[in-house]
């Protein structure tokens, strides 16, 4: 029998990770978790005992059965269902594993839970803790409408260690309770220098992270602002010296070194005392001519009948 309301796995699963931020966020100091079941990490378990992430354990009385199922949206939940006697009470208890609360405030449990009833019944659903009250109280009612709860959770004078308890029963045949994302979490007491709400032990910086991502860095003041200009190039944008000594040129060979490219030679004579001098040329290509004795450039001298 499954009586769950299509309006709580539709619209009210989606919010429950959104509720516990905003529960969360209510202190503003950085929360830790110290523990969490979410069961997701159990698909296709037993329903007596998992690791999501944390460790669990749960039993029940009689024929009623524990699993861990999906809903619509695929998120996984612990179902407690009752037998098929009608009148007998049935039980079910959930323990998480051992809980370490020392050197942590602002102590918290969440909890999601969900029940199937009838005739205006209800489910005895409460959630406690060892050595601790919740809320001020030993024991506090947990949700039974598809909706996430937060206590408040004060541990007993030197108690450093706790386990989360939650209690279900009910008399009716073929009934379920689902729980869900059991949530322990606290704000460490540490040393905190640079007031960043990081405990120092674990604060990747104490201090200041300067504009170079430098944690009390002097920030930039090297030649290339963060930095100085990396070996082999002649900038901070990464470019390298050309064949003619330009940062960045596009010269790639200057073989007689006369600081022109060698694609951009003007190839002529470049001797001035000769007959073919070529003033626009910046490479001498080994043409350069005198006058024969005729007047001509380059000529044959007197070759001919006549000279």
């Amino acid at each position: 029998m499954d009586h769950r309301s299509p309006y709580n796995h539709l619209f009210a699963r989606p919010l429950l990770a959104l509720i516990a931020c905003v529960l969360l966020g209510l202190n503003t100091q950085s929360q830790t978790v110290l523990y969490e079941a979410n069961f997701e990490a159990d698909a296709g378990g037993s329903g007596l005992s998992g690791a999501s992430p944390d460790s669990w354990t749960a039993t029940s009385s009689g024929d009623a059965t524990l699993t861990i199922e999906a809903d619509v949206l695929g998120d996984h939940l612990l179902r407690c269902e009752t037998g098929e006697t009608q009148w007998e009470v049935y039980s079910f208890t959930w323990e998480s594993g051992l809980i370490d609360v020392e050197g942590f405030t602002a102590l918290s449990i969440g909890i999601w839970g969900y029940a199937e009833a009838q005739n205006n019944t209800s489910w005895t659903a409460e959630i406690s803790v060892l050595g601790g009250t919740l809320d001020g109280l030993t024991s506090v009612s947990i949700p039974a409408d598809g909706s996430y709860a937060q206590y408040d959770f004060v541990p007993d004078f030197g108690v450093t260690e706790t386990v989360v308890l939650v209690s279900l029963s009910y008399y009716k045949k073929g009934f379920s309770f689902w729980l869900d994302d059991v949530v322990v979490s606290g704000v460490a007491t540490c040393d905190d220098f640079d007031d960043d709400e990081i405990c120092d032990d674990i604060d990747p910086c104490v201090g200041v992270v300067d504009a170079c991502g430098v944690c009390n860095g002097q920030g930039p003041v090297y030649e290339c602002g963060c930095g100085v200009i990396p070996s082999g190039d002649c900038d901070c944008e990464g470019n390298q010296l050309d064949a003619l000594g330009v940062c960045g040129g596009g010269c790639l060979a200057d073989a007689n070194g006369n600081g022109i490219c060698d694609d951009a030679e003007l190839l002529g004579c470049m001797d001035s005392s000769a007959c073919n001098f070529d003033a626009s040329a910046t490479e001498d290509d080994g043409t350069c001519a005198e006058l024969d004795v005729c007047g001509i450039c380059d000529g044959l001298g007197s070759v001919y009948e006549c000279g």
